[in-house]
């Protein structure tokens, strides 16, 4: 680093440390000319670690919470937790989370009511990953005049930080959530579905979403 500070190139992204895209100059000599041109430099991005709710999975019959249904039928929002704290480094499991969030109280990072507690991923990871904001439009979903600007996910997503996003189930119209991890070079956003889906992209879901959580390291 020393060295690269000392020229025009004032930092190197090494793929540890944190670098939001950036334009710098380097220097150019040749020829008798000088010249600056220009380079953008992004950081790497954890590799994202890919959960499954149902199928031949350990926990895929658990059941989850206190309800009478199974991580299978109902854990698309756990196993997107699972997997966006194990990305981030708190290795955990769909099932392993299910058990750890039923032992706790909300305000411990338990389960609020049959529904997932978002900030269970600060609990368990004891601050080291974070969870913010956590914007709920139930009122509006399904409604793809009121879904969230698709943008939305950008600022994040060029930060390495992960987004839970709440889409539509193309033939039930439920809910489902999915996690979605960065954008390729022709502009679709890519995500994990813990469904039995093999959908690799939020275009499969219409590119629309609603609710959405993001997730990111302290």
């Amino acid at each position: 680093y020393s060295v690269a500070k000392s020229g025009l190139v004032s930092y190197i992204a090494n793929g540890e440390n944190p670098i939001v895209p950036t334009q710098i100059g380097v220097g150019v000599t040749g020829a008798g000319k000088e010249g600056v041109g220009y380079a953008v430099v992004k950081q790497k991005c954890n590799t994202v670690k890919s959960y499954k709710q149902g199928g031949n999975q350990p926990w895929a019959n658990d059941i989850y919470d206190d309800s009478k249904d199974s991580i299978w039928e109902k854990g698309c929002a756990l196993t997107a937790m699972a997997m966006a704290m194990t990305t981030l480094g708190d290795t955990i499991n769909p099932g392993e989370l299910n058990e750890w969030m039923k032992e706790r109280g909300f305000k411990d990072g338990g389960f609020d009511g049959q529904n997932v507690n978002w900030y269970a991923i600060s609990k368990h990871s004891q601050d080291k990953i974070v969870v913010n904001p956590v914007k709920d439009n139930k009122d509006s979903f399904g409604d793809a005049s009121k879904a969230t600007k698709l943008n939305t996910l950008d600022g994040s997503i060029e930060n390495c930080k992960l987004v839970i996003v709440k889409v539509a189930n193309n033939k039930t119209g439920r809910n489902h959530w999915v996690l979605v991890h960065s954008k390729n070079s022709s502009g679709d956003y890519l995500i994990s579905d813990p469904g039995s889906r093999v959908y690799s992209k939020l275009s499969n879901y219409k590119n629309l979403f609603w609710d959405y959580i993001i997730v990111n390291k302290k």
